[in-house]
């Protein structure tokens, strides 16, 4: 009997609470509708509207700052004005019911829990000893019976107690369950909730007539860079790039449609440039005095999120990049979605060509496959600074960074030639007299590169000798075959070697440092 009545109470208390407290729910809609947003390297600037008719107003997430909010359509306007307040409850509903589902698992769990322990409590009192006068039992017979009875409800009691822990051990997994989901949720909407959602920014005002009114406002919640994919044909040196733009904000708005990438963020304070007077003057020796002029501050770090990153090619090609350039700034023009929770997205900028020459570059002091390297006249007017994924015939060959500078931008690197290898080993250093107490050192090395392509290939080799730091050192040359086609005043040496398939060629460098005093030669 107590069995039943446990079960009905897991059926009638906990199963309601699943149907009642469903995972996902509904979020009430927006009266904001987003337009264009402006990306910056840190920030971004939202242009909305709002419908308005006679009275309005509207909340505007705590993400944006209240200094920056505009209305770009004032011809309507009959008053306007704006607030900074805080939220009552920023607890989603979602996360409300998730939680009472949890209270009413552990709230069964509980129930059981206290049932067990009211059946093991009354098999402990049935084992107590018999008393005749307290029990009340005046003759043999009604103490058999008496015991008899006992001993029959005790074994109900036990069975009942045993099928019970079935009971509970369900409710405990259920109940736990419910802890984890509930957990894990609070987790993924704490990640995802918007900057600065305790507070928001209320707007109130009266139209004319009614409008729908254009708003901007700026926020410090967002961020983005540019990244590219990179094909270059080895052949050709001709590169196919894909432009794309990787974004995050985290207003609680979602930012869709047209979309600016700036590559510089507006200054909040523009001064006049000024030279100021440069004073002279005599530190104090105290050296506390010294650590407090010597105060210093640091830059906080770039946000970096990678998380659900898609790094998959569009089926049909973009339109070239829509890229405008001032003296200030650079925009790139695309059109997507960026969500409002933070998470990273990634909208396609388009593709554009670049011509190069491929060069191979050998230096085997550093790696004995050689570099693939786009040389190109001219920086391209499409290329910003950014991460790229590089492959070469479509083949993945690495990962680069695009810096600002236009040199470097000229010779990109593309990652190694597996097929073009060099080797170089050094001569066994040998000490010798000289006359007038002056000692002669002989050193030198050698290299062998090899193609191992199916096509004949020029290879630049570049290596070294070493540059004397003291007049006490002299450097002779005594053999360098084949000659260098360029040596530097670092006495830093490149040959142009051309090599068929399957060939391969030997550098040879000899040569002598000539030292006095009881000094030992070492390389820096």
């Amino acid at each position: 009997m107590l069995m039943k009545i446990a079960r009905s109470c897991f059926a009638a208390v906990f199963l309601p609470a699943l149907l009642l407290f469903p995972a996902d729910s509904a979020h009430a809609s927006s009266p904001i509708s987003v337009r264009a947003v402006d990306f910056y390297p840190s920030g971004a600037k939202f242009v909305f509207s709002v419908e308005a008719d006679g009275d309005f107003e509207f909340d505007l997430p705590g993400a944006f700052s209240l200094d920056s909010v505009r209305c770009l359509t004032r011809e309507h306007i009959a008053s306007l004005e704006y607030e900074a307040i805080r939220v009552k409850d920023t607890t989603p509903e979602e996360l409300k019911e998730l939680e009472r589902k949890a209270d009413y698992a552990a709230m069964t769990l509980n129930r059981i829990s206290g049932d067990r322990a009211a059946m093991t409590e009354a098999i402990s009192m049935l084992r107590t000893p018999l008393n005749p006068v307290r029990d009340g039992l005046p003759n043999a017979e009604s103490r058999i019976e008496y015991i008899r009875r006992a001993l029959e409800l005790r074994r109900q009691i036990a069975n009942d107690l045993a099928d019970s822990e079935t009971i509970e051990s369900k409710a405990s997994q259920e109940w736990e369950k419910a802890r984890q989901e509930y957990e894990a949720r609070q987790q993924e909407l704490e990640s995802k909730k918007p900057f600065n959602s305790e507070m928001s920014i209320k707007a109130r005002g009266t139209v004319s007539s009614p409008a729908a009114l254009v708003f901007e406002a700026h926020t410090n919640a967002a961020g983005w860079r540019v990244e590219y994919e990179m094909d270059m044909d080895g052949v050709t040196g001709d590169i196919t790039a894909d432009m794309r733009a990787e974004a995050w904000q985290k207003t609680g708005l979602d930012a869709e449609g047209e979309l600016s990438f700036h590559t510089r963020t507006p200054s909040a304070a523009v001064a006049p440039p000024e030279v100021r007077p440069l004073s002279v003057f005599l530190r104090d020796s105290n050296p506390r005095l010294n650590a407090q002029m010597g105060m210093a501050t640091t830059a906080a770090a770039p946000m970096e999120a990678m998380d659900g990153a898609d790094f998959s090619r569009p089926k049909a090609a973009p339109p070239p990049p829509d890229v405008i350039s001032t003296m200030a700034n650079v925009t790139v023009k695309g059109r997507g979605r960026v969500g409002g929770d933070g998470g990273i997205a990634r909208v396609e900028l388009g593709t554009f060509s670049m011509k190069s020459t491929p060069v191979l570059i050998s230096i085997p002091e550093q790696n004995r496959e050689a570099w693939i390297i786009a040389s190109m006249d001219t920086a391209p007017a499409s290329l910003l600074p950014g991460q790229a994924e590089l492959t070469v015939d479509g083949a993945p060959s690495g990962r680069t960074r695009i810096s600002e500078s236009a040199a470097d931008m000229m010779r990109m690197p593309f990652g190694m030639a597996s097929r073009v290898t060099s080797k170089k080993e050094l001569f066994v250093s040998a000490d010798a007299s000289a006359i007038f107490g002056q000692k002669i050192r002989n050193d030198g090395y050698t290299i062998e590169i090899t193609n191992a392509m199916d096509t004949e290939r020029k290879i630049t080799v570049r290596d070294r000798m070493p540059i004397p730091s003291t007049d006490r050192i002299t450097l002779e040359v005594k053999r360098i075959d084949p000659l260098p086609a360029e040596r530097d005043k670092e006495n830093r040496l490149t040959w142009d070697i051309s090599l068929k398939p399957g060939e391969t060629k030997k550098i040879t460098v000899e040569y002598a440092l000539k030292y006095s005093g009881d000094g030992v030669i070492s390389y820096n």
